[in-house]
């Protein structure tokens, strides 16, 4: 072999070692940017899947507490300071059910629900 077909051999390996090595950093930033989509999907789907109590006054007398979310959730313990909720303690309360309760007339209400799903645990505070 003659040195001008050497110095091809080098530049071609030289070549091939550098387009190797840019493909490698390439595929490497690719899989780190696919690791970050797949964790906010994650996020969003257990957003979505979650249960969401929620307590509202219907009007001046009823109190209803609801599950809004997309899966079942299980109450750990709910507290009013006026209204006796212990009948819903370690219940399960199922997307769309609702439980109605009711007070005195324009009576303000503090109510705590510890509540969890197969994944999660929750607590929620709120005055109606």
């Amino acid at each position: 072999m003659n040195s001008a077909t050497q110095i091809l051999l080098v530049i071609a390996s030289f070549i091939l070692a550098l387009s190797v090595l840019v493909g490698l950093i390439l595929i490497s930033t690719s899989l780190f940017q696919i690791k970050g989509l797949m964790k906010t999907k994650n996020k969003l789907l257990i957003q979505k899947s979650r249960p969401y109590v929620i307590c509202r006054r219907i009007n001046k007398q009823t109190i209803e507490i609801r599950n809004v979310g997309n899966s079942p959730a299980r109450i750990d313990e709910i507290q009013g300071d006026t209204v006796d909720f212990s009948y819903l303690n370690q219940k399960n309360l199922f997307s769309g059910q609702f439980f109605n309760f009711p007070i005195a007339e324009n009576q303000d209400v503090n109510i705590l629900v510890k509540y969890h799903d197969q994944i999660s645990n929750f607590e929620e505070k709120f005055t109606i």
